[in-house]
């Protein structure tokens, strides 16, 4: 497993893990919008991974370790042992080049205006890696993808480091955490049922015993 990242002013660094490329393997690439029109770099990460999975998505900040940044990649590649690799595509109009995602309001619905508390995002962010540490061995190389709302990153301000750097101290150690900042947040509920959320951070670990 390796993370590796892309900015104007650095290139690569480290250097795109080429040996890493396999049927069996996943990459996760986070972007700047800008990075659609110049491809240069997206160009050469699917180069350097012709038979693995890449998956990604543009952001409004990419996350890379405990820093945000912006006009980068952010991008992840494991190589899974035992585990098969799938992949599946939902709402894309390739004529246009768009992704449909929805979250309906019902009619007569009643919305609830909320209010932040600085010290209690980033305590959410700490208690979110800790829920990951119930099932993730301990002792094993662990990747964790953090999706965060924007509209946190907008309240936060100076302060947007504090939930990453809480989030890299909490994980197990061993992990090597990637991500980027959306617009919504899909993840499930304490009874399992996933939906859409709001000003949420999410996290996704993988891991092979």
């Amino acid at each position: 497993m390796k993370t590796f990242s892309y900015t104007p002013r650095d290139g690569w660094s480290p250097r795109l893990p080429v040996e890493l490329d396999s049927p069996q393997t996943l990459v996760l690439a986070f972007c700047a919008p800008v990075y659609f029109d110049q491809r240069g770099p997206v160009d050469e990460l699917l180069a350097a991974f012709p038979q693995s999975h890449v998956l990604g998505c543009s952001s409004a900040g990419e996350i890379f370790g405990a820093e945000l940044r912006d006009e980068s990649l952010s991008c992840a590649a494991v190589r899974f042992a035992e585990t098969r690799l799938r992949r599946a595509y939902a709402g894309v109009d390739e004529s246009d080049s768009s992704m449909t995602f929805a979250g309906d309001v019902p009619e007569g619905a009643m919305a609830q205006l909320m209010k932040a508390n600085f010290d209690r995002l980033v305590q959410g962010a700490a208690h979110a890696a800790l829920a990951t540490r119930a099932n993730t061995p301990e002792d094993v190389d662990v990747l964790a993808v953090a999706i965060s709302c924007v509209g946190r990153r907008l309240v936060l301000n100076e302060r947007t480091e504090e939930e990453l750097e809480v989030t890299v101290e909490t994980l197990p150690c061993r992990s090597h955490l990637v991500g980027f900042y959306s617009y919504g947040e899909i993840s499930p509920y304490g009874d399992g049922r996933c939906e859409l959320h709001n000003q949420t951070m999410t996290l996704t670990t993988f891991a092979e015993p």
